[in-house]
């Protein structure tokens, strides 16, 4: 396998130089989210789950991938969804009853990996289900009974990086019909036009995701022309009640808050912090055609607190059922 993927290597640095050479790409350039390089590079440094740095791991799970791809573009990102779309994340505020409130609205769903399960669990199904990770962690989210019963009602964009056992489950589970691709962005400090040669080669668009699945989920809803956005349980934080196994040096450089919203002492890692830049980023670049609303009581309010950016005023509030009801 080692020769195979020298080979496979070699290959694509050919075409990755033959990419550099072109003068254009038509409609696979990569789609831009945070606002500058650095931004980019340091979502990507802080994070050790989503698009991995390391180039020969990349490279085989692009390998594994690529056979899959159907050779023609998909075009999800030529989709118009529905005027309003709440984008379901993992964080630790999000309950149950927040859930619920999502049953019969008529707007469009998108779930991260990791809330699958909750959201299947509770009769409820997901227009999108979205990935990022390259690496075989979010496996489980996929396992559960829930998920592969239910996992053919939505509509799934694999990420062309993605683990290959996250492939095999997705792809053993999922409608094909409605299966689609794309490429998360790699900056390219790391690997130079990386994102030019995944574009050539799959005749998919490259996604600027912000190196987090929550903000690739605010992303497709604005590719996809939504108006008005919510963002349920996305506040980028821990709970420090419910995380064990922490290294006790680390969590010491840790930032942490009281929320008197619900009571909670939060906790703000470096990687949750490039995470909410990149947040920041893109709701101050699409606000003009994208509002963007808080759904958890606590939520991306943690970045008004903690991010000094002149241009960001803060996200504003509603409960789900308010948004459901005045934007369904």
């Amino acid at each position: 396998m080692s020769s195979e993927l020298d080979t496979y290597r070699s290959d694509l640095m050919k075409l990755n130089d033959w990419a550099m050479s072109c003068s254009a790409i038509g409609s696979n350039t990569a789609y831009q989210v945070l606002s500058d390089e650095q931004s980019r590079v340091n979502a990507i440094r802080h994070s050790a789950h989503t698009v991995n740095v390391e180039l020969d791991d990349w490279i085989h799970n692009f390998a594994y991938n690529f056979q899959f791809m159907p050779k023609r573009k998909s075009g999800w990102d030529e989709m118009v969804i529905k005027e309003s779309a709440i984008v379901v994340g993992a964080g630790p505020s999000l309950t149950d009853d927040q859930l619920l409130a999502l049953d019969g609205y008529e707007g469009t769903v998108i779930c991260v990996n990791k809330s699958l399960d909750r959201m299947y669990s509770l009769g409820l199904v997901p227009d999108w289900a979205i990935m990022l990770h390259t690496t075989d962690e979010i496996l489980p989210h996929f396992t559960t009974p829930a998920v592969r019963e239910n996992l053919h009602r939505s509509n799934v964009i694999l990420s062309s990086i993605g683990h290959p056992s996250v492939t095999d489950e997705v792809l053993a589970h999922a409608n094909p019909e409605r299966t689609f691709w794309y490429n998360p962005s790699i900056p390219s400090c790391f690997a130079p036009n990386v994102d030019r040669m995944m574009a050539v080669m799959t005749n998919e668009i490259v996604v600027d995701t912000g190196g987090n699945v929550g903000i690739w989920g605010l992303v497709l809803a604005n590719i996809m022309k939504a108006k008005k956005v919510g963002l349920l349980g996305m506040e980028h934080c821990h709970d420090i009640t419910k995380v064990t196994g922490w290294d006790n040096e680390k969590a010491a450089t840790y930032d942490y808050q009281w929320a008197p919203e619900d009571d909670q002492v939060y906790c703000l890692t470096p990687m949750f912090k490039a995470y909410l830049l990149g947040l920041v980023n893109f709701i101050n670049r699409v606000r003009e055609e994208t509002e963007v609303y808080n759904l958890t009581p606590f939520g991306p309010m943690y970045a008004q607190r903690n991010i000094h950016n002149e241009e960001f005023h803060g996200v504003p509030y509603l409960t789900p059922q308010e948004f459901v009801r005045r934007f369904s």
